[in-house]
Parts: structure tokens; C-alpha cells; sequence
């Protein structure tokens, strides 16, 4: 059976993963929606030539 502690610290490392993930997952959805925005912008420009 494991100690209080150990679950304890098994939960804290699971979360600082977790948090990790979600930032890393927010990041990349940042930058495809920073992209997207991006190349959308340059057909609007693009049309009004």
C-alpha cells in the first residue's frame, strides 16, 4: 500500500505534466491560429491588388 506522501507526490508530478501538455497544446493552437489568420490576411491583400 502506498504512503499518503507518495500518492501525494505521484499527483503534484501528474499535474506539473499536465500543465505542461496544456501549455504546449495552447502554444501550438496559438501558432496555427496565428497562422491561419495570417495567410487569410494575405488573400484578402492579395484580392484587392
Amino acid at each position: 500500500m502506498e504512503s499518503k506522501l507518495v500518492i501525494g507526490r505521484n499527483k503534484k508530478i501528474q499535474n506539473i505534466v499536465n500543465d505542461k501538455h496544456e501549455a504546449r497544446a495552447n502554444n501550438l493552437l496559438q501558432r496555427m491560429t496565428d497562422q491561419f489568420i495570417d495567410s487569410r490576411c494575405r488573400m484578402e491583400f492579395e484580392s484587392t491588388k
